[in-house]
């Protein structure tokens, strides 16, 4: 019996310890990270905020404003200017609790490639944060608050989804669909444009900015195509298969007739190749619900005029994107995936293919569930071409 546990009681000495543990109020934690580049430099930037701001408070709401720090570095290359901001970081910094990454117009002039191969090479960076682009400074960015002084964890920036799953405009990104998406061929990346909204919301009287999603950055094929405004992107949506409720306006003459609620489009584009170049013909299956009625209108003419909105406003979209030479709705990438040979062929002759009446057909068909206190029984109507 003693034998047996002077040999346990050696084998307890063989067990390792915590040697290496850190207090978590010795290490900094970046929340978000900011590139840019200005004057022939590239710059970092990080994010950390208290962790008394992030930790649960009986009332839930912070009763001052969140602390929170921005560091700057810069140098030739992007791990130069990780190294430079490292130098004053009084501590070890880590990076893997990122939830966003931010970059600048001026970053996405320069070539995405060699941002790509830099954090992807850096093992500390996940690939689960939100991406965004933006015209802004970084710095504004970051110290534009959220409501009731919570810390920027409770912004856009950081929670996304559940505002996209209540309005479904443009869609979030994280960062590894980010990186999958660059690498397809003729796959046009949307990349969020971030900016800050200096009138919508006022606290005491005072301006309180806030942040929203302003349009998109189109990248294709590692180039920047260019920023297109949200007001110009209305048909993305219908060719979008995460939205998950939109709404949509019928108007007549300028005048709002009905307000209707869209929800999960579906989708099949079909790529034909002819004697004048590749075609598309798209197909658009969605339902909705009635939100707002302001004139009296039988069910079939309303159905009627929705499909002639999503039509003109998907052809409308469409149309922008090629002011600037950008396939927002990726045709040529689905022409790359169903018929390879001929998309290799067309390349080699003209990169870009698409003309004016490359979308040879759209059908959209909608049906309404529900519509409030209408009488008439809800009816399908025949899909518009």
């Amino acid at each position: 019996m003693n034998r047996k546990l002077l040999i346990c009681l050696l084998m307890l000495t063989l067990l390792s310890g915590c040697w290496d543990i850190k207090d978590m109020q010795i290490v900094n934690y970046a929340v978000s990270v900011g590139l840019d580049y200005k004057d022939g430099k590239y710059l970092i930037y990080a994010q950390m905020i208290e962790f008394t701001s992030i930790a649960r408070q009986e009332s839930g709401k912070q009763s001052n404003p969140p602390q929170q720090w921005v560091g700057k570095g810069e140098g030739e290359t992007i791990n130069q200017a990780i190294n430079d901001l490292l130098d004053t970081a009084q501590q070890r910094t880590y990076w893997s609790h990122a939830t966003n990454i931010i970059m600048t117009k001026r970053l996405l002039e320069q070539g995405v490639d060699h941002i790509e191969d830099t954090l992807f090479r850096f093992r500390e960076m996940r690939y689960t944060p939100w991406i965004y682009g933006t015209e802004e400074e970084i710095e504004d960015v970051y110290t534009t608050p959220g409501f009731f002084n919570l810390p920027s964890l409770a912004t856009i920036l950081n929670e996304p989804i559940e505002l996209y799953k209540q309005k479904s405009y443009i869609a979030p990104m994280q960062y590894f669909r980010f990186v999958s998406l660059l690498r397809e061929p003729d796959q046009t990346i949307l990349l969020p444009s971030i900016s800050i909204n200096k009138e919508q919301w006022h606290k005491n009287n005072k301006v309180d900015k806030k942040l929203e999603m302003n349009g998109v950055y189109a990248l294709q094929n590692y180039e920047l195509k260019g920023f297109f405004d949200k007001n110009r992107l209305a048909g993305l949506r219908w060719l979008e298969s995460r939205t998950e409720r939109t709404p949509l306006v019928i108007r007549k003459e300028g005048k709002s007739q009905a307000v209707l609620s869209m929800n999960k489009p579906e989708i099949d584009i079909k790529p034909h190749v002819d004697k004048q170049g590749p075609v598309y013909s798209i197909h658009v299956k969605i339902t909705g619900d009635i939100i707002e009625l302001t004139r009296a209108m039988p069910e079939s003419k309303l159905v009627e005029e929705a499909q002639r909105h999503i039509r003109g406003e998907i052809m409308t979209t469409y149309r922008n994107g090629l002011e600037k030479k950008a396939d927002l709705f990726s045709l040529q990438h689905v022409l790359y995936r169903k018929h390879y040979g001929r998309w290799r062929k067309l390349q080699a002759d003209r990169p870009f293919q698409l003309k004016e009446d490359s979308i040879q057909a759209i059908e959209v068909e909608v049906k309404l569930k529900h519509s409030g206190m209408l009488r008439d029984s809800i009816r399908t109507q025949p899909a518009v071409k």
